[in-house]
């Protein structure tokens, strides 16, 4: 029998502040984070 040929792994980071204002979301991640927000800002204001 063969040996199985193990494939490497993609590695992943964590994204870096340079890398994720060039880091593009779909539309609804961005309606996502501005929802967010825009309840942050409801919350702090109460």
């Amino acid at each position: 029998m063969a040996e199985a040929v193990k494939k490497p792994r993609p590695e992943y980071r964590n994204i870096g502040i340079g890398q994720l204002a060039k880091y593009r979301l779909p539309l609804a991640g961005k309606v996502s984070i501005l929802h967010r927000v825009s309840g942050l800002l409801l919350f702090v204001c109460l």
